[in-house]
């Protein structure tokens, strides 16, 4: 998923304890659980679907492909590619932005390395590494490639990322997110992950990665309209936004990181992606051994014990008896889909040029759309239709009770606060009446509102009127401090956070803190008044209330512009931060010097005195939750 979102708190003090499992193997084809597909009944209700969703959620067009026991069954377009020029979507020729499902094909290229023996998955990646190593910040747990196809890793997540204006090594050598924990603990979606595992493939191939993908991937398939993103692409299908005025073009970056982001590619060639993905061949063409295709459809991870797992990089769902295994991909204005039904021999690729309208703000119309088209896929598959039965033992509701923070929030990114600010990333559960849980916050349903949960096992709960899961992770005495869930193949985990991490908590402070630093504008207008009336002055209190007064000034602008300009992505720099911070900071010690000189001190008013306190207090405060914020040098130390 490209991050356009800025990142926050992180939840401290949890012990985090996720499931590592042994490989699966790939479910062997099984004609009785997949119905056998009539190509122009399925071509007929994809084209309903998709044709009734552009209008549904206002998208342009969209381009769909099905690949079907080695054949290409249907590449189609939808719709407008170009809604200016009125250009149509063309699914042989129109070629599109396919975002992170990038991710597929470099993880296709490690995995041709892994089968010759030129890469082991378990291996640390510095092995691999030549002008720089990743920080040994875990003694004895390295960063491996499995890790890296897993989003196991443990970097921080940036939540806006600066447009790649040098090559993938430069750009992995310097833009190294930091490691804010273990790897292979906690599910945390990262396209620097992804990069890196591409400027491995170039480093052991010897060879640039996008010539890599071109000589072993691309060539053989016969795949000659996909390419890498230049920023230049004039032909491509443009992304659209919803706008109050209508639709309007999104804005990209200038350039594309090949490896997590950078493929584009048109609606057929991804029908014969698909095929090389399910068999290891397409066209007579063999790009990977069948064993290496069960090991990237093997489950490698669970966040929880009955969390949907994660496949070489796929997320995997189970749906009427089928096993699904997807990726998603997401832009500015552009959003595709790829699915693998491996017992079936099936696959299904679909991409939008629009965000399309709705209700929930982290989860368009794009996303709805998407999971339509999906569920219909299935519906057409599974003979006969199955649902998963549920254990029916009752869990303790009111034990899982608690406020729980997306992990995509963790780390020390500036855009944190703007984050839990712009979109509802906490998922906040309770005990429903009469069993089950109910959920705010973070949502995927369509209206982002609340929802309702039903006991479906010790530890995971169902979601009423659905197929989505709601699971939880435990410590060692038994106190639940992990949830996930998953959505549109991606998972999602919670981190359970205490009472003082509380926005609402944090605002609070903020805001009276700043009112108590603005109380001190009280003191220059006082003055005058004393001025005006013949008042002598108080020289050492003037001084201490200007020093004081300007300590806490300098704390909330320090704290205003980290925020602003983490909120644009771009933050202070460094130098910069370090800098105001140790301004900021001595400030504040000199200031309490004098806040304690001013009770001492013979003569001194007491109202006064608590005039003072009062604003440094407020000064205090508002330093406290901007380092916890990481506005301040203090939260990168």
């Amino acid at each position: 998923m490209r991050k356009y979102l800025p990142g926050t708190v992180a939840a401290t003090a949890i012990a985090m304890a996720a499931v590592f499992i042994a490989p699966a193997p790939r479910a062997a084809a099984d004609p009785a659980a997949c119905r056998e597909l009539d190509g122009d009944t399925v071509r007929s209700a994809i084209g309903r679907t998709v044709e009734d969703q552009l209008e549904r959620f206002s998208i342009p067009g969209a381009a769909v492909s099905l690949a079907a026991e080695g054949e290409t069954v249907l590449a189609e377009g939808f719709g407008l590619a170009e809604v200016s020029g009125g250009r149509a979507f063309d699914g042989a020729d129109t070629p599109f932005h396919i975002d992170s499902v990038s991710k597929v094909f470099t993880a296709t290229a490690v995995m041709q390395l892994f089968e010759r023996g030129e890469l082991e998955l378990d291996a640390d990646v510095n092995r691999y590494l030549a002008s720089f190593q990743i920080e040994d910040a875990y003694p004895g747990r390295p960063i491996t490639l499995e890790h890296l196809l897993t989003h196991t890793s443990g970097f921080e997540d940036a939540l806006i990322e600066p447009d790649a204006d040098t090559g993938l090594g430069a750009h992995v050598e310097s833009r190294r997110p930091e490691r804010v924990r273990p790897p292979g603990g906690v599910h945390s979606y990262s396209d620097y992950g992804f990069d890196l595992a591409g400027h491995i493939v170039e480093a052991v191939s010897g060879m640039p990665y996008e010539q890599y993908v071109h000589i072993n991937v691309l060539e053989p398939l016969g795949m000659s309209d996909t390419r890498f993103a230049t920023g230049a692409d004039e032909d491509l299908a443009v992304g659209y936004e919803a706008s109050g005025d209508g639709l309007r073009p999104a804005e990209r970056g200038r350039t594309s990181l090949a490896p997590s982001v950078g493929v584009v590619s048109t609606a057929a060639d991804m029908a014969t992606f698909m095929t090389a993905q399910l068999t290891g061949e397409a066209g007579g063409a063999r790009i990977l051994k069948s064993s290496t295709v069960d090991l990237m459809h093997s489950t490698r991870f669970r966040q929880t014990p009955h969390a949907p797992g994660l496949a070489l990089p796929f997320a995997e769902e189970h749906r009427d008896g089928l096993r699904l295994l997807g990726h998603s991909g997401e832009g500015p204005g552009t959003h595709s889909m790829l699915i693998l039904v491996p017992q079936c021999g099936i696959g299904l690729f679909a991409t939008y040029n629009g965000d399309g309208t709705g209700s929930n703000p982290l989860f368009p119309g794009a996303y709805r759309a998407r999971s339509d088209l999906k569920a219909a896929l299935v519906a057409e598959l599974a003979s006969p239709p199955q649902s998963e039965e549920d254990d029916p033992a009752a869990p303790s509701a009111e034990r899982f009770a608690g406020t729980y923070r997306w992990t995509k929030l963790d780390g020390d990114d500036p855009a944190r606060l703007f984050a839990l600010l712009s979109v509802p990333a906490d998922l906040k559960v309770s005990a429903a009446p009469g069993g089950g849980l109910v959920t705010e916050g973070f949502s995927t349903d369509a209206d982002g509102l609340g929802q309702r949960w039903d006991a479906a096992g010790a530890d995971r709960f169902r979601l009423r009127g659905g197929s989505q899961y709601l699971t939880f992770d435990t410590d060692r005495d038994g106190r639940p401090v992990l949830a996930a869930t998953s959505y549109g193949f991606y998972h999602f985990g919670f981190q359970r956070i205490g009472w003082y991490e509380s926005l609402g908590l944090h605002l609070a402070v903020l805001g009276v803190g700043g009112l108590l630093i603005l109380s001190a504008l009280a003191w220059p207008v006082l003055a005058i008044g004393r001025r005006r009336r013949g008042r002598a002055s108080d020289r050492w209190g003037a001084v201490t209330r200007l020093a004081v007064g300007g300590s806490a000034f300098a704390v909330l602008a320090l704290a205003g512009a980290a925020g602003a300009a983490g909120a644009a992505g771009s933050g202070l720099g460094a130098g910069v931060l370090a800098a105001a911070t140790a301004f900021a900071a001595l400030g504040l010690a000199g200031s309490a010097g004098l806040v304690v000189r001013a009770w001492l001190r013979r003569g001194g008013r007491v109202r006064g005195a608590v005039h003072l306190t009062a604003v440094f207090a407020g000064a205090a405060a508002v330093f406290t939750v901007a380092s916890y914020y990481d506005l301040t040098a203090i939260g990168h130390l």
